[in-house]
């Protein structure tokens, strides 16, 4: 009687595990087409594209503060893809938070420049709650990597900002 005890509670118990490990093996390999950037880089979390990265030199959020007329501030990142096809990034600005004056805002614009020829410039930021793509396609090739810089300006105005401030996280997704 111990002994079948014994039997049924090893299988019991392999069967625990097995089903835990295999579980476990779903969650990880769970197909996730959006990659929250933390802290200054992360490794992308769809299986498919396992082999990305994108590394921010100073992170990822924009905390702009007290700033006056005449500011300019760089924010730069790179995007490495060692898979085998290209693939196609869009790069959000998320978590926007801003008290500044609806008229004056328009002077607080962004640019964005890559090492492979993309290049937009006096694009308005986002607004509080607003999720606003930066660059809707950013296409980085087979074992390449791109480097990007956002220049955000606040162009020379006759009204300071010095009270005002600019809070923003940049998201990155993969497209399709």
């Amino acid at each position: 009687m111990e002994r079948k005890l014994l039997w049924v509670l090893c299988a019991l118990s392999i069967f625990t595990f097995t089903t835990s490990l295999f579980s476990s093996l779903l969650i990880f390999l769970n197909d996730n087409n959006h990659t929250k950037v933390n802290a200054n880089s992360v490794v992308n979390k769809k299986t498919r594209y396992k082999r990305s990265m994108i590394v921010f030199e100073n992170g990822n959020r924009v905390d702009l503060r007290n700033i006056g007329s005449g500011f300019e501030k760089n924010y730069q990142f790179s995007v490495t893809n060692d898979n085998s096809d290209i693939i196609d990034y869009r790069i959000q600005w998320s978590g926007t938070y801003t008290d500044w004056n609806t008229s004056d805002y328009q002077f607080l614009l962004y640019a964005l420049s890559c090492d492979n020829g993309v290049f937009l410039d006096n694009q308005n930021m986002p607004f509080t709650n607003e999720k606003k793509d930066i660059i809707s396609s950013l296409k980085v090739n087979s074992n390449k990597t791109v480097v990007c810089d956002i220049k955000i300006k606040y162009k020379a105005s006759y009204i300071e900002q010095t009270n005002n401030m600019f809070i923003s996280d940049i998201d990155v997704f993969i497209n399709g």
